[in-house]
């Protein structure tokens, strides 16, 4: 079998590189990913003096389980070992309690390689969650004592002795209540009180000793054989670990270890920085009494005196967040139901006692098994195959569709451009013929013109809609007769040639109107073409702490910066003044808007979708247009204002997130809003939607706070820091680069354009 040495994937031997990472593959064990004809090993778990653990599913079932293989070199050539593991094995299935590893069959591969199958769990071990939470509060540790006792008790009611407790054999399942969640692993490998088996025998093996160093209890030094109290020992080992962070006897060796349990006394928990109620101290001390039988007599027993302990402090302790004192004998877990026995040795258990390659008669039939199973695998991967082409084949057959409904919409859009382009073409020559043969204009005279501008408009008279896209020469047609009452019929050829070329452009109306001699008529000023004036912001500046110690790598360390006076956009720039820009420049328009103005309905959104490059263009142009220095802001003087200066917030409006502040996930958001949507998000001096709806770009360049030791930045030296996150970032940190914050930030290329990106401007203060 070969495993991937990065995801730890267990694959045939044919398979030398990863499929999923592309790393190459190593050998381990030796055969197939399968045992037993009916398990698939399916990624390495983790590996221990024993065995390794691997996550398997059953071929046919499709069950997740966790399989413990005991590898041969740790068996070696014994002729009993068929028998002596299917002792062991059906002792660790009796033991039928919620807070014990279920073991629910066994094998031996080959006749030389062991192992179990166990019920699969996902959690975290304790060792895991005391280094998370450190030293635990009397209630945490009783709370999760009391179940560990009660698996343990029923070990023990079954003469087994687990030998080898602590906190990495203890796991805590994931969103199941603790009373049922904490689960025990290693019995199956446990010593078993009515005779020698695997256990003592896989001791012998490896080092001598059968438990953890920390925690085994003083008579598991000797050669004398441990029963149910070396358990209860070890429990004392793991209480007093809950309670102070740290298990009571340290040391740098093995034998200084040894020494401390033999010899030692057991330090008090206030030497260790711990206040607990003298109770609770003494039921600890009783359970690490060195001579036996000074010592807490049973699992039993020490649960029922921690509990009576905590009855008795009870006016001390409470759980957090409840107005009553805890009631210990609510939280026990109490032993199995009494209706579910444990079957002797040999009887019918929760599995099937005679499965299992340990029954296989011969090398062949367990091949056999292989074969069979592979088969089964064979097909569930090409019904795996044929759904995953049957998905592809509907997603092109979708794409093509699409791309044949575009080119369907294209071709008729070039068409009717083509009617559009010769209609106009038949009406310019016919009113280029018409101005040819108009008399010439006369000073002093009324004349009545029409005036033909693009888009089928008519300045200064009545229109009606055309087609906007279409281009329209403006022509100037005077008509100066010597009578005004001979204007109308010549009006009147000249609508009469406008509605014969068939409606193009849409419908012009001919209005008459006087002119004066001097000169054409001015157009009116659209109300679109008037300059949006800026709203700025004042912020006087002053020192602050920039980033945090508790954020993603971009954002730490926390450092001091000073930042002088400045005036800010109080909004983001809009599109209806980039339109203006774009209008007044002929500079490039976003994409989005297939024209050089925004979709009707959008001008009040964020302009977005624009380089750094179209940002510094547009700082230029309204400080030429204004006769004042506009210029992004630098990166310091964005965090400033969205902290509000040395207040240090998290968000602009304080330290805790509040709905209905900004444009992000959490606000139920799946587009940008107009600016100014959220005024209750505004900073201290006013500015709003620092946080969400589109990033924003700044002056600065790409940097990590903490220097670059590692040159990760070597090929974006020349990135633009953005900041504020956009209408898809989250406070849980869902979209990247992390949780929406004040702090966040990113750095992308200067020719980087995307729809969550925009900007404001900033000019220096007084």
């Amino acid at each position: 079998m070969k495993e991937c040495p990065i995801c730890r994937g267990c694959f045939p031997d044919e398979i030398l590189h990863c499929p999923d990472d592309g790393a190459a593959t190593t050998t381990s064990i030796s055969g197939e990913p399968i045992l037993d004809g009916r398990y698939q090993l399916e990624k390495r778990l983790g590996q221990g003096g024993m065995g390794v653990v691997y996550k398997a599913r059953h071929i046919f079932l499709k069950t997740a389980h966790a399989i413990k293989v005991i590898l041969p070199d740790l068996v070696g050539n014994d002729p009993n070992l068929v028998t002596r593991f299917r002792q062991e094995a059906l002792a660790a299935a009796a033991i039928r309690h919620q807070n014990i590893i279920a073991v629910t069959d066994f094998g031996v591969v080959r006749g030389t390689m062991p192992f179990l199958v166990m019920e699969f769990v996902q959690g975290k071990s304790l060792q895991d969650i005391m280094a998370e939470e450190g030293a635990m509060s009397p209630l945490r540790a009783f709370e999760l004592m009391q179940p560990i006792c009660a698996g343990i008790a029923a070990a023990h009611r079954q003469g087994i002795v687990h030998r080898d407790l602590k906190p990495l054999n203890v796991m805590i399942q994931d969103q199941v209540p603790t009373t049922e969640g904490v689960k025990i692993l290693d019995f199956g490998l446990a010593k078993i009180k009515s005779g020698e088996l695997l256990g003592s025998f896989i001791a012998a093996q490896t080092t001598g000793l059968m438990g953890s160093p920390f925690y085994m209890a003083p008579e598991q030094w000797s050669d004398e054989p441990p029963d149910a109290r070396a358990d209860v020992y070890s429990l004392g080992v793991m209480l007093f670990q809950m309670l102070c962070g740290e298990v009571p006897f340290k040391g740098s060796s093995i034998p200084a270890i040894m020494k401390k349990h033999l010899t030692s006394n057991v330090p008090s928990l206030a030497s260790k920085g711990v206040e607990v109620p003298p109770h609770i101290e003494s039921v600890l001390r009783h359970a690490l009494e060195k001579e036996p039988g000074h010592r807490t007599a049973s699992a039993d027993e020490f649960a029922r005196e921690l509990r009576a302990a905590m009855s008795s402090a009870s006016a001390e302790l409470k759980r957090t967040g409840d107005s009553a004192p805890i009631d210990p004998g609510k939280t026990i877990v109490t032993p199995a139901p009494a209706n579910v026995t444990s079957p002797p040795t040999g009887s019918s258990t929760a599995f099937d006692p005679n499965a299992g390659t340990i029954s296989a008669s011969s090398l062949a039939e367990e091949e056999q098994k292989t074969l069979f199973a592979q088969r089964e695998l064979a097909r569930e991967a090409a019904a795996k195959q044929r759904f995953a082409e049957e998905a592809a084949q509907r997603l092109r057959a979708e794409e093509q569709k699409r791309q044949d409904e575009e080119a369907a919409r294209d071709k008729e859009r070039k068409h009717l451009e083509e009617i559009v382009a010769a209609q106009t073409k038949v009406l310019e020559e016919k009113l280029t013929q018409l101005a040819s043969t108009m008399s010439p204009k006369t000073g002093g005279v009324d004349a009545e013109a029409t005036h033909i501008q693009r888009a089928g408009v008519i300045t200064g008279g009545d229109s009606f809609a055309g087609v906007a896209s279409q281009p329209f020469p403006r022509v100037d047609v005077d008509l100066a007769p010597k009578k005004r009452s001979a204007a109308m019929p010549i009006a009147a050829v000249v609508l009469v040639l406008l509605l014969a070329g068939g409606g193009v452009g849409g419908y012009f109306i001919y209005k008459s109107r006087s002119v004066v001699a001097t000169g054409p008529t001015k157009p009116p000023t659209d109300p679109a073409d008037l300059p949006i004036k800026s709203n700025l912001v004042a912020i006087t500046g002053g020192k602050f702490q920039m980033g945090r110690s508790d954020g993603p790598a971009s954002e730490v360390p926390a450092h001091a910066v000073s930042v002088g006076n400045f005036e800010m956009d109080k909004t983001e720039v809009t599109n209806a003044e980039y339109a203006q820009f774009v209008k007044q420049t002929g500079h490039a328009p976003p994409e989005h808007w297939g024209s050089i103005k925004p979709p009707v309905g959008q001008e009040l959104l964020p302009i977005s979708n624009i380089s750094y490059e179209d940002a510094v263009a547009f700082a230029e142009w309204r400080s030429k247009r204004d006769d004042v220095t506009y210029r992004l802001p630098t990166e310091e003087e964005w965090e400033y204002a969205a902290r509000n200066g040395d207040k240090d917030n998290l968000y602009p409006w304080g330290n805790s997130w509040d709905s209905g502040r900004a444009a992000i996930q959490e606000s139920g958001v799946g587009a940008p809003q107009a600016v100014g949507t959220y005024p209750r998000g505004m900073n201290s001096w006013g500015v709003l939607d620092l946080v969400g709806n589109v990033w924003e770009w700044t002056s600065s360049k790409a940097s990590l706070y903490g220097g670059d030791p590692d040159k990760r930045l070597a090929q974006q030296k020349d990135w633009i820091v953005i900041r504020g996150g956009c209408y898809a970032s989250s406070i849980k940190g869902s979209f990247p680069p992390g949780p929406v914050s004040s702090t966040i930030r990113t750095w992308v290329a200067p020719n980087f354009k995307n729809p969550f990106l925009g900007f404001r401007l900033v000019k220096p203060g007084s």
